[in-house]
């Protein structure tokens, strides 16, 4: 069973242990489990795809009951809709963090993070 450790980044996790409580943070919910691939040696169809995108959306649009009453409960909130592979932003306290890291709705924490191009 995965614990709070195993479910945050490394870096997120550590960072939380060294903030405040109330410290706002912004963080990335996974909230389906990864499309599961056969043992097939071909690429899955486009129709096993899109039906894989279908499922992980709507296992994560199932978790949102259960995220917004955490959220609500900590003071935070969505930042954003559910992307095509059920994750959503959200920004809440580092209770609130903790917290949704112990939902089983959530299957990882992950601190959001600006990307950049190299070159």
């Amino acid at each position: 069973m995965p614990t709070l450790e195993t479910k945050i980044g490394p870096e997120l996790f550590d960072r939380l242990n060294r903030s405040p409580r109330t410290l706002l943070v912004r963080a990335v919910l996974l909230l389906s489990e990864p499309a599961r691939l056969s043992n097939r040696s071909h690429r899955p169809s486009h129709a096993e795809r899109l039906e894989n995108l279908k499922r992980m959306r709507s296992q994560a649009e199932r978790a949102l009951p259960a995220i917004d009453a955490i959220l609500e409960q900590q003071g935070g909130r969505r930042v954003g809709d559910i992307n095509t592979l059920g994750a959503i932003t959200i920004e809440t306290t580092a209770d609130g963090i903790r917290q949704l890291a112990e939902a089983p709705e959530v299957k990882a924490v992950l601190e959001d993070q600006a990307v950049f191009q190299l070159g």
